[in-house]
């Protein structure tokens, strides 16, 4: 879980942080950051309900 949790950082401070703002301005996906979510193999993962999974 721990791998998991740094993969997700290091994609947040390296890629989200700097495409978000643009993306939200210019009103479109965030593609680069779902692209580096989907190839860290981070995209099928599932939220327990018990960590705020949403029925």
């Amino acid at each position: 879980m721990e791998e998991l949790l740094k993969k997700a950082a290091a994609i947040a401070r390296d890629v989200t942080i700097k495409e978000g703002p643009i993306a939200d301005k210019e009103g479109r996906w965030v593609s680069d950051t779902m692209q580096a979510l989907k190839d860290s193999k981070l995209t099928g993962l599932l939220v327990p309900k018990e960590s705020g999974d949403m029925d």
